[in-house]
């Protein structure tokens, strides 16, 4: 019985409860409007930090393990469009006037390589950080341990691995930088 119970109570955690409450409540809401409304629910029911002006035009998928509930924090006036995915395995850093465009994905955790029985090993977690006032483009992958320097742009659709210095515009798979930006 008490297997059953352990297998229970880590289904429990995974599925985040609060979370559930979170979506069931932003559920009927539509899409583009409301978003102080859904920005409040995950504070109240995430206990998210979200900085004062952050709008959510859709609920995000959010993904991890452990207290997914300590590992977002957004400064103010930021902008996360429709079904962006946050995997919040580790910590993400989204900074104040940041955009981040529709179907964006932020990845935090990987797996360390293994040897040839099983390359995917054990499950580590890379923080990732986007600087102030960055803008990344629609459905663009962020992957674990990337940071976004302030004023960075992300090309719609860039595959992001290493970190983009502040102030320049990077696109494509794998990003690479297309231009300085100025100050």
């Amino acid at each position: 019985m008490s297997t059953i119970r352990h297998i229970l109570l880590e289904e429990a955690n995974f599925n985040h409860i609060r979370l559930q409450i979170a979506k069931l409540l932003a559920a009927p809401l539509p899409k583009y409007s409301a978003g102080r409304f859904r920005t409040q629910l995950l504070r109240t029911f995430m206990g998210f930090k979200l900085g004062h002006g952050t709008i959510f035009f859709g609920m995000p998928t959010f993904s991890g393990t452990g207290n997914i509930y300590a590992n977002l924090s957004i400064g103010h006036y930021t902008l996360v469009n429709i079904k962006c995915f946050l995997d919040l395995s580790g910590h993400i850093s989204i900074g104040s006037n940041v955009a981040i465009g529709a179907e964006t994905m932020v990845i935090t955790g990987t797996h360390k390589v293994g040897d040839h029985v099983k390359r995917a090993n054990e499950m580590i977690a890379e923080p990732v950080v986007i600087g102030d006032g960055a803008w990344i483009g629609s459905r663009s992958v962020i992957y674990p341990g990337v940071t976004i320097g302030e004023g960075a742009i992300v090309s719609a659709g860039s595959v992001v691995y290493k970190d983009v210095p502040p102030n320049t515009m990077v696109g494509g798979n794998p990003a690479r930088i297309i231009q300085k930006l100025e100050e």
